[in-house]
């Protein structure tokens, strides 16, 4: 049960869109817009989630990455992907990690992965933090009049 939990919360499942749907139909160009009062890009936020999701990875494979001096590191340089082709590459990207995470939390949570942590509180680490920049990106998306994707998701 407590892994049925786990892979709910990577995916969103009763609590909001799937997170592997938050890019789905979006064009290359419109990802790298900035609406009019807002901070980021939908590809800087799906940027910095893979960036994060990736480290969070490798510490459930037990391995040691080094975490940036900064935060602005774990962002892009530019606002928008440079062609469709590094869009659609980001977006499979995430999209893998992801599923990826599904499959470890099919595995022991009370294992101890990395240094002290066991594999349930790095999982719950990288829901939190998918979670909080899907809406980001629900949020964007929607200012730039690209939400809700063709397979639905809420708009309330």
């Amino acid at each position: 049960m407590e892994n049925r939990f786990f892979q709910l919360g990577l995916t969103g499942r009763a609590s909001h869109v799937h997170t592997g749907k938050i890019a789905e139909g979006l064009d290359w160009r419109t990802a790298g817009k900035r609406p009019a009062d807002l901070t980021y890009s939908v590809w800087e936020v799906l940027f910095h989630m893979i960036y994060w999701q990736d480290y969070l990875l490798a510490q459930l494979r037990g391995e040691s990455p080094v975490r940036p001096e900064r935060a602005a590191e774990s962002w892009p340089a530019e606002p928008a992907p440079a062609d469709e082709a590094a869009w659609n590459e980001a977006v499979t990207r995430f999209i893998e990690g992801l599923q990826t995470a599904v499959t470890e939390a099919e595995d022991d949570l009370y294992a101890i992965v990395h240094k002290e942590q066991m594999r349930m509180e790095i999982l719950m680490s990288l829901i939190t933090h998918n979670s909080y920049h899907a809406g980001q990106i629900v949020l964007i998306r929607r200012a730039l009049g690209a939400w809700p994707p063709s397979s639905g998701g809420d708009t309330w």
